[in-house]
């Protein structure tokens, strides 16, 4: 739970300031009664000796153990501020931030300690997963090599390097760690499957399925997962090569194209293909002449080669090819000359320069041809009647690839949508229609984007079509719903992210500024929350005057048109101010760093006279 220490209202830990108020909340630990006198005994030595190390140091675990690490976040520091090279702060500050999830602070003061302790294996082991949870994933093998380096066994780290290659798809790498893992034992499931490819990728089928068969017969194997469907294409694989026909095709079944695609692999497409024309080969070899044997032969197509057709490449073209050749020496074999000429026509077309399928080609053609000879020789009804039949079938075919392509465009009007004319043009990308359905895609596209009237389906229309028809209003309209979207979050971080998106954004405020003592004179680019024509509540003030001293950003409380309540101020020559305002000046408790010194102030500023100016115009501050 959070907390507002002025209202004493409680809030849940995603919420940042008071409703009521607007004042920065703070995280509440429930610590023992005999804790809370420990840290106040803590304080208070502090106040009589800020600087002793020793007690700061004590201080700073004291309130890690209790679980208030932002307080020991900011006594770490105060130790480095003190010693930069202390590493016992530096540890402290490690722990600390990596228990609020501050990765990037984490990783830099893990990146000092490891200058200091190179051979710290935990540290080198919280450096690795960090790196993974921000998705650095060449930096974690940086450091899982570290970790090798000093301990060559060990196994943990082998096992999250192999995970990491996998995630970068290099297979063969994560293969032989797999391997040194699994000799240790230490067999897994993600390791099991990979040895089992292994023993697949060399020819040792019967141990491949031997392993593989148990991990992937458990009850709701999750079939979406990249590791499953290699395992099932492996399987398959190795099953093919020892020819157990029953169980390749429930195997080959689970595959899903699609996540072989997504995580594409050179070897799993080589693999896919060869358990293709293994499976395929052998099927062609028991068929026989029978009234169902072209169906025979269509069904070995329509279950391995159509639907893996667009997951192939150049890498597996001669092996695709070939399965095609195949087919067709066997279609001609059976005398369907016409289905093998098809066929064979499909092997040329992966692979023009093999002179065998050429050759092929014309020997089907010339047998068609000598057939089509000796049916006319019969008689001149027949020829008649074949002539007739040829005749039919070819304006059916060019009438009903027409006709296909006209349903196809009449389907995508019908439905309008922006998804019903892209089908259309992945089935037709040079069809005669393409022209007007690109069109109607976009204002399909553009009303549902209206209807929808939200950031991600404006930023869609935008990525689509960057110079499209209603890019102007649509970055318009973008804009006014994301502004009403930032002013329902009300915060400076909504704030700050508008501006970076929309630096001279119409809901910019322009406000003068002035200030005649020093004869500083300018503007100031406001945006958050206005009252009766005024700054009040939380916003952002970007200040921009005649003498770049006084430049700077404002981030906090307003009221009546000043900075009032708890705000920051970073000012362009590096100056900055962290605290309490009032009416336009410093009150409170507050830190203020000075860029010149290159130190920080801590105090409270109800006393001092807030901002001094000399008679050149620079600014100072002064309290008592």
């Amino acid at each position: 739970m959070k907390s507002c220490k002025k209202c004493n209202i409680s809030y849940e830990d995603d919420k940042k300031f008071c409703k009521k108020c607007g004042s920065p909340l703070f995280t509440e630990y429930n610590i023992d009664p005999k804790e809370v006198a420990k840290k106040a005994v803590y304080e208070d030595r502090l106040k009589l000796d800020p600087l002793n190390i020793e007690i700061l140091h004590e201080f700073a675990q004291f309130l890690f153990n209790n679980l208030l690490f932002q307080e020991s976040i900011s006594v770490s520091l105060k130790i480095l501020a003190i010693n930069e090279s202390d590493i016992i702060a530096k540890e402290l500050l490690f722990k600390s931030y990596l228990k609020i999830n501050k990765f990037k602070e984490t990783a830099e003061i893990g990146e000092q300690l490891l200058i200091e302790k190179p051979g710290d294996i935990s540290l080198l082991e919280n450096l690795a997963k960090l790196s993974i949870e921000i998705k650095n994933h060449d930096k974690a093998l940086e450091y899982y090599d570290k970790i090798l380096s000093l301990q060559p066994a060990n196994s943990s780290a082998l096992y999250n390097k192999a995970l990491i290659l996998l995630r970068k798809n290099d297979i063969k790498e994560a293969i032989e760690i797999f391997k040194v893992i699994y000799n240790k034992e230490q067999n897994d499931r993600i390791t099991t499957i990979y040895i089992g490819i292994d023993k697949a990728l060399n020819a040792d089928y019967e141990a491949s399925i031997n392993i593989l068969t148990p991990v992937l017969s458990e009850n709701n194997i999750a079939k979406n997962e990249i590791d499953n469907n290699r395992g099932f294409l492996y399987l398959a694989y190795s099953l093919c090569m020892l020819k157990v026909d029953s169980k390749i095709f429930r195997w080959f079944s689970l595959i899903n194209i699609q996540i072989l695609k997504k995580y594409f692999h050179v070897l799993d497409e080589q693999t896919l293909a060869k358990t293709i024309s293994f499976f395929v080969n052998n099927k062609l070899s028991i068929i026989e002449q029978t009234p169902d044997t072209k169906e025979d032969i269509d069904d070995l197509v329509k279950k391995y080669l159509i639907p893996t057709e667009l997951y192939f490449t150049k890498n597996t073209s001669s092996i695709v090819a070939e399965i095609w050749y195949n087919i067709a020496i066997k279609q001609k074999d059976l005398g369907f000359y016409e289905e093998a000429l098809i066929t064979c026509k499909k092997a040329i077309d992966i692979l023009q320069d093999d002179n065998r399928y050429k050759d092929k080609y014309k020997e089907i053609k010339k047998l068609l041809e000598d057939n089509t000879r000796k049916s006319k020789r019969k008689t001149k009804i027949i020829i008649g009647i074949i002539s007739f039949s040829i005749l039919i079938i070819i304006i059916l075919i060019i009438t009903f690839i027409k006709l296909k392509e006209s349903n196809a465009w009449e389907l995508a009007k019908t439905t309008n949508t922006f998804s019903s004319y892209q089908t259309y043009q992945n089935l037709y990308p040079d069809g005669k229609y393409i022209e007007e359905a690109n069109k109607m895609q976009e204002e399909s596209l553009w009303k549902e984007v209206l209807s929808k009237n939200t950031v991600q389906s404006y930023d869609n229309y935008i990525s689509l079509y960057i110079n499209g028809k209603y890019i102007k209003e649509v970055k318009d309209k973008r804009e006014d719903v994301f502004w009403e979207e930032i002013k329902k979050q009300n915060t400076v971080g909504s704030y700050d992210l508008y501006l970076s998106q929309y630096p001279n954004g119409k809901y910019i405020k322009i406000f003068d500024f002035k200030e005649i003592t020093a004869n500083v004179y300018g503007k100031i680019k406001y945006i958050g929350q206005i009252k009766d024509g005024k700054k009040d509540g939380i916003g952002i003030g970007i200040i921009q005057t005649n003498n770049k001293d006084w430049n700077g950003k404002y981030i906090g409380e307003w009221r009546n048109d000043k900075e009032n309540g708890y705000g920051i101020i970073v000012w362009i020559v590096g100056d900055r101010y962290e605290g309490g305002w009032l009416n336009g000046v410093f009150h409170g408790d507050g830190q203020y760093y000075n860029n010149k010194e290159n130190k920080w102030f801590f105090g409270k500023f109800d006393h001092g006279k807030g901002k001094i100016f000399t008679k050149d115009g620079s600014r100072y501050m002064e309290w008592k």
